[in-house]
């Protein structure tokens, strides 16, 4: 068990260092590699199937932010996740601001942007749309007004129908603030900012942005940027032998041109994805050990396959099904170049067919096909 523990802490800090890890947000669990809040603990992602390294719940690396395009990255991530709020006191306000944007002092920031001209008291419907249904609901209630009708009825009722009284009480207690057009405009000149913003699951930050961007022409779009970004990475893992991390990228690829509705080429990622999953290539990192003489044969044989088909990649790929054809799948096929791969072409087209031509898909069995290849390598050695 020494030497297991060994291991697992030495695969715990690689995932560390490559950065797929946990975030802790308050009671969220969110995978960094697609975004998706985990319902409980576990070694891989349940939509994505990427493996899970540690949970992070501190600001030991708070960002610098001392340029003016940081800046400005910093006032339009704020404007965005503030576009309508009071001041509030500084633990209120959201806590990717301290770590994401270097704001130790959120609140002072707010009055800053206020006293600039970023944002203008909000109206009494402005106001009224920071509150729930059912509190508007009591509002009218409480004014002998209809309670019926949707979200907007009962503001526009409120608006125009309650006491005066009741709306300078609305009015005096708190204070909102919403966007002017200053401060629209300048979230709408800035918005790449928001999309890095937006993506955390593709892990560019504003420092790969701005350098993406300093090397191209002043009219590459953010996704040609990013696209540049992950075909770098791809490179730089591949050299690296980072295969968790150059699979993890391809589902980027996939997000980004699904976005942008180009269904085939996305599936093509997705393919990718799966030749990866099923490929069990991280036994390159157990033979490794073996070499070493960390691992025996007995405990190479009974090592951890790492092999793992999530269920949000096999739901995509159905999605997808449209614009499945088998030449598609093969052409993907020959673009992978793997020191091990356990996944046959043949059983690539096996298994996109069964997915596509059966409402119940059995995915275990073709991991039990790929470990089955796998113990027969190993014996071999």
């Amino acid at each position: 068990m020494g030497i297991f523990n060994k291991i697992i802490k030495e695969i715990s800090k690689k995932i560390d260092e490559t950065g797929i890890t946990i975030q802790n947000n308050r009671s969220k669990i969110v995978c960094h590699s697609c975004g998706s809040i985990q319902k409980e603990p576990t070694r891989y992602c349940c939509d994505c199937g990427a493996e899970i390294g540690k949970i992070n719940n501190d600001y030991d690396d708070v960002p610098i932010m001392n340029s003016k395009e940081k800046q400005d990255y910093t006032k339009a991530i704020f404007l965005y996740a503030n576009s309508s709020s009071e001041i509030k006191s500084n633990t209120d306000y959201v806590r990717y601001l301290t770590y994401e944007c270097g704001l130790l002092n959120p609140q002072k920031y707010h009055k800053e942007l206020i006293e600039q001209g970023y944002y203008r008291l909000a109206d009494i419907a402005e106001i009224l749309n920071n509150y729930k249904v059912d509190e508007l609901k009591n509002i009218s209630k409480n004014s002998n007004l209809k309670v019926a009708g949707k979200k907007l009825e009962l503001i526009n009722r409120i608006k125009e129908e309650a006491p005066e009284e009741v709306i300078n009480k609305i009015k005096s207690y708190k204070q909102i603030y919403v966007l002017s057009e200053k401060g629209k405009k300048f979230l709408d000149e800035n918005r790449d900012y928001i999309k890095i913003h937006t993506h955390p699951s593709w892990q560019i930050t504003i420092d790969d942005y701005l350098k993406a961007k300093k090397q191209s022409n002043s009219y590459s779009s953010f996704n040609d940027l990013a696209w540049g970004i992950f075909n770098h990475r791809t490179i730089e893992y591949s050299k690296n032998r980072q295969y968790g991390l150059v699979r993890n990228n391809f589902y980027n690829m996939y997000q980004l041109l699904k976005e942008e509705e180009k269904n085939e080429r996305a599936l093509e990622m997705l393919i990718m994805v799966i030749i990866y999953d099923l490929s069990g290539v991280s036994t390159v990192e157990l033979l490794e050990l073996y070499k070493q003489g960390i691992y025996d044969k007995d405990q190479l044989l009974d090592s951890y396959s790492n092999i793992f088909l999530a269920p949000g990649i096999i739901k995509a790929i159905s999605d997808l099904e449209p614009f499945y054809t088998e030449k598609l799948a093969r052409d993907v096929y020959k673009k992978v170049f793997l020191p091990i791969n356990f996944c046959s072409e043949n059983l690539l087209i096996e298994f996109m067919n069964d997915l596509y031509n059966n409402t119940i898909f059995d995915y275990d069995k073709y991991i039990d096909k790929v470990n089955l290849e796998r113990i027969n390598y190993l014996k071999k050695i």
